[in-house]
């Protein structure tokens, strides 16, 4: 029997589609974001300093600039100013720092921002079901510290060949102010990271098909490129400034791999979901094809062909829209500019070698 394209899938679908959406608006949202990794530390710091806030980013990232300066300070003091070598080579590290505390200081606020407004479409993904694994509220501030502690004791440590001990001691309370927007970064990056991965564990209700190519998961794979594009603005400086030599070079790249790997595995699961759902999609549409065009197989008559045209307009155009279902939750604009980027990282590093190698 010919197919009426008034009764079309595709408005049922949308119906559904929107009956769905009113329905996971009376969810409680706040159980379901898988995503929710609390309010950063640093970002309860500038709430808590209030405006301006871009001058309290400037200020704070800017203390990294403070710590050459007083390091030559103390030596001078202390009458060991021929252990600094290169001020300016000093200067141009913590510059490198100073830029990533304060991108970070910034793109955290936005990041966090942009988790929660994705609540009503987690909540939707997940049927609003709670999801096992979150760590307490206690850990956003706990675990920065202690990362921040670590990696300070570990700086100064370093340093202190090279300065004495006098100088990493003094200094521990500026390193330690300018490392922590970059240690809490790393560990709620780490919790976004294994939030994705908690999404994909649980079932999702990717019915957004045909009119979203990501099946909803657009926006959860925007927020995880946005945290990767700041991990990985904030770490090319400072990638190119400290490799000095070439064991630095290809630890930085090892650094660089494991990023870029974690990023992807990270949503391996999302990925199997897409692609499982994709398959789904692909197989109904091309039924529904097969059905819209039987009655032009039974009689294949210009009458027939001309009372199934718009159904099979219609069903070849829900077949194409389904072969362009996402693999990945980030579409192909964000796949080919995650690319680029790492190219263009691996290039700076590439040219820093050839420095090395000409004894620059």
């Amino acid at each position: 029997m010919p197919m009426r394209h008034s009764r079309h899938p595709y408005h049922l679908h949308m119906a559904t589609e929107t009956g769905a959406r009113l329905g996971a608006a009376s969810v409680d949202v706040g159980s379901a974001n898988v995503l929710d990794f609390g309010t950063p530390l640093t970002v309860r710091v500038l709430a808590r300093l209030g405006p301006p806030r871009w001058l309290w980013i400037v200020l704070w990232a800017g203390s990294a600039l403070l710590t050459p300066c007083l390091a030559v300070l103390i030596l001078a003091a202390t009458g060991q100013s021929a252990r600094v070598t290169s001020l300016p080579g000093l200067m141009i590290a913590q510059g490198a720092l100073a830029v990533a505390a304060g991108l970070l200081l910034w793109g955290l606020g936005r990041l966090t921002d942009e988790a929660r407004r994705l609540e009503p479409d987690l909540a939707h993904l997940t049927r609003g079901s709670r999801q096992p694994g979150r760590l307490p509220a206690s850990a956003s501030v706990v675990a920065p510290v202690m990362l921040t502690l670590a990696v300070t004791a570990i700086n100064a440590v370093s340093v202190a060949p090279s300065y004495g001990p006098l100088v990493p001691v003094l200094l521990l309370p500026l390193v330690f102010l300018f490392l922590l927007p970059l240690m809490t970064f790393a560990w709620t990056y780490l919790l976004l990271l294994l939030g994705l991965d908690r999404l994909g564990r649980a079932r999702l209700a990717l019915d957004l098909f045909p009119q979203d190519r990501s099946l909803g998961l657009g926006p959860v794979g925007s927020l995880a490129f946005g945290g990767f594009v700041l991990l990985l603005a904030a770490a090319v400086p400072i990638l190119v400034t400290g490799s000095q030599s070439l064991s630095t070079v290809t630890l930085d790249l090892f650094v660089l791999g494991v990023v870029v790997l974690a990023f992807f595995l990270s949503m391996w699961r999302l990925h199997g979901q897409l692609r499982e759902a994709k398959a789904r999609y692909l197989a109904e549409m091309r039924a529904l094809y097969a059905a819209a065009y039987a009655p032009l197989r039974a009689a294949p008559t210009l009458e027939a062909l001309e009372s199934q045209a718009s159904t099979l307009g219609t069903a070849k155009a829900l077949v194409e829209r389904a072969e362009n279902i996402l693999s990945w939750p980030i579409d192909e604009r964000l796949t080919a500019t995650l690319i680029s980027l790492v190219v263009g990282i691996l290039i700076s590093l590439a040219a820093r070698v050839v420095l090395i190698a000409a004894g620059y």
